[in-house]
Order: C-alpha cells, then structure tokens, then sequence
C-alpha cells in the first residue's frame, strides 16, 4: 500500500482476519482473538465478517462497512451493529466490526454524497433485520449473551394451608356496559404484502412541490387513463394499460408509495390518524443522543398512530402502531430509520421532517417492488395514483410512470 510514493504497508498475500491482524493488531494481542464470524445470505443481500467480542468494546473502536468491495458510511446499520450490543457493553463504549455486504449494484446508489462513502440501498429496512439478526446471532452462538439462569436459589414463599384458616374469595371488578361485538374504531383497509424500504436517489428533490409537466400533460394523461379499462402486469412488477396515445407503464410499488406518502401527509397536515393495537408491544432501545430527535417527533408519530412509551429514561415501549402497516416486525428499523432521518434532516423545517417522517413510513408500509396483483387491485391502484396531485414522480424524485408512444411502438417494428 503506498501513499503517494511512500510505502506505507507492504503485506503478503493472505486471508481476511490475518489481514486485520496485520493492520489493527498489536504485540500484545492480536485483534483475531476479539473478533467473532458473522455471516448471512438472503436474495437481498451477502455479508461476512466479523464483529469484537463484548469485553473487546472500547471508546474509539475500529468499525468499517464495506459493500460490493468499496468502503461506505452507514449510520442507519450502524445503529443495527450498536442495538445488538445495547445490554452487553458500557454506555459510551463501542464494539468492533468488519463487515463486508455483497448485492446487486442495481440496488444501490452511491452519489448521495460527496465524498461518495455515504450509500442508499434500496431495501434498508430489510437488510437492517437481516445485519441485526446475524449480529446477534454470532454474539449468542459464541456464548457472550446471557443466559438464562434456571437453578436461582431464590423461590417464593407459599404459605402452609391449615384447615382453620378462613378462605377469602378474591374481589373482582367489571363493567357490566361493555360489548365485545360493539365496534368502536376506525375501520381501515391495509396493503396485501408488507415489503422493505426503498432508497432515496436526491436528497435535494423538493416534494413538496410538483414538478412542471413535460410535454404529456397531467390533463392528457387522465384522458387517456380513462379511456382504458384492461389491466395487464409484466414481471409482477409493472402495470401496463392501452391509452389513446399509445401504452402506459406504472411502477407498481412506487406508485403506492405516492399514494401513501400523500395520505399520510394529509393525516399530519390535518392532525388526525388512527392507529391500531399490538397484541404485545414493542421495545426499541434508544441511544442517549436519539432522545432529543424522538422528542422532536413524538407528536408527529402519534398523529400517525404510533402509541409510544418512554420507559427508563431511553427504553421505548410501542402499544400502536400505524394503520397501513401491516406487521409489528418493521417497528424497530421503522422507528429507527425515521430517526436517522431526522438526525440527517438537522436544521430542515417542520415541513421537511414531516415529509421525511411519511417518506419513511409509506416505504414500508407499501406493496413490494414484485408481487402479483388483481386486475381490480391494479385499476384501484390506478385510480389511487391519478387522485394524486403529483403522480408522475415519488416523494423523492423518482419516475412512477412512462407512455411509449404509437409512433415508438410503430418503429420498433420498422
């Protein structure tokens, strides 16, 4: 390795952990003997590596992310890394990890920044459960988690029952007005799948505002959707529908995206949502410094449904949860990926951070990027979408829709 022209490491070949022995290590240990395998592969996402034992956690830890071999920065994973460890290292102190991700370099976009080390995936919250689980999964395979501890020499006391001791019956309480058949909530329709959350490619789009139509207008573009009443689905990922001017194309997930994000702008706007209950809650372990962003938008998650409680100072109890989002298990990469939104929105209006907020929760609560769909369910969506002041484009930038024109269709077969 050379700095310029001066040699800086000049190693042989070797494996990955000798590797970073050679780099990190030193004379009176060596950094292998802290670290723990950590390996995973899904159609998602690959990753390997390792992650430093609990007794290894220091201050200033040595903590890399690469993906596809390039180096990245990636607070929303490294907040993954950091739960797994949350009751087994001091407050203020940090684990090791090396942690090396492989996917579809069509999945990810690398110009958010521009040093270029900061890196969106388009599936965050998923990978985010699965680098959790292989996280904990290593540190509970390895024997550094807790166990449960079944011989306790504590027992509880039960007194003697003697046949002159009177038996007092228990008080109950009840109330005799209550109904369980009477409804009393809203009632809501939820997506069919549940999937992960999609990548913003420009953190500079302004969603608010819709972008000037080009030279197919919004008006022509809903003659022309309501001229066409066959649906069609190519890959189970696009809709496509004949129109006056040739054949539509909607990006099925996207498209549901702006349908929710517009819905729950108009909740946040209004201050009106509804939630429902979880069956058991919810716990999310903040870290000190996130108190300050969830505070921030504590009020805003419960317009949008979200029942929380703060419990001992940084444990985060969930009761509710909103209504389009169809499964508890997205709570924790939800809750923490609004978070580091926030955090990265730092001096951006209200305005800005509520939309951050319904970005966040229209991407997990909308359908998958592939998933097969009715002809009902794709004129609904459809219909959903044109309802949409701004259905062209997604919250951040990108297109929902295409026309391939007669004349392009005409001179492909020229």
């Amino acid at each position: 390795f050379y700095d310029g022209d001066e040699e800086v490491f000049h190693l042989q070949e070797s494996n990955l952990k000798v590797r970073i022995d050679q780099v990190f290590g030193n004379a009176r240990r060596k950094m292998s003997q802290q670290l723990l395998d950590i390996e995973a592969g899904t159609s998602l996402v690959s990753l390997k590596g390792f992650v430093g034992r609990p007794e290894s956690a220091q201050k200033s830890a040595h903590q890399y992310f690469f993906v596809n071999g390039r180096y990245m920065r990636h607070p929303y994973f490294h907040k993954a890394v950091m739960m797994a460890y949350s009751q087994l290292i001091p407050a203020g102190e940090n684990p090791h990890y090396f942690i090396y991700f492989e996917v579809d370099p069509e999945t990810i976009d690398i110009n958010i920044h521009p040093t270029k080390t900061e890196i969106k995936f388009e599936n965050e919250q998923a990978i985010w459960s699965i680098l959790s689980a292989a996280v904990k999964e290593s540190l509970g395979k390895f024997n550094v988690v807790p166990s449960i501890d079944f011989d306790r020499d504590e027992s509880s006391e039960i007194p003697v029952l003697r046949p002159d001791m009177p038996v007092v019956q228990p008080q109950t309480s009840f109330n005799p007005a209550y109904n369980p058949f009477q409804s009393s909530g809203h009632s809501y329709s939820r997506p069919s799948v549940n999937w992960e959350a999609l990548f913003r490619q420009n953190e500079n789009f302004d969603r608010s505002q819709p972008e000037p139509p080009g030279p197919s207008s919004q008006q022509q573009l809903h003659e022309d959707v309501e001229t066409s009443g066959v649906y069609f689905q190519m890959k189970d990922r696009y809709i496509l529908t004949s129109v006056k001017s040739g054949m539509l194309v909607i990006d099925q997930r996207r498209a549901h995206i702006r349908v929710l994000f517009d819905e729950y702008m108009k909740e946040l706007s209004q201050r009106k949502g509804f939630s429902q209950q979880l069956l058991f809650p919810e716990y999310i372990e903040l870290m000190p410094e996130e108190l300050p962003f969830f505070e921030q938008i504590r009020d805003d998650l419960r317009v949008l449904g979200f029942d929380t409680e703060l419990e001992d100072g940084c444990r985060l109890m969930v009761r509710g949860i909103a209504s389009q989002l169809r499964s508890s298990e997205k709570v924790i990469p939800l809750i923490s990926d609004m978070l580091v939104r926030v955090k990265n929105s730092y001096g951006d209006s209200g305005e800005k951070i509520r939309e951050e907020l319904a970005l966040s929760l229209a991407e997990s609560s909308a359908i998958p990027a592939v998933g097969r769909m009715s002809n009902e369910e794709m004129a609904h969506l459809t219909e959903q979408l044109f309802a949409c002041p701004q259905h062209q484009h997604t919250p951040d930038g990108r297109t929902i829709m295409i026309i391939i024109s007669q004349e392009e269709l005409a001179n492909r077969f020229k």
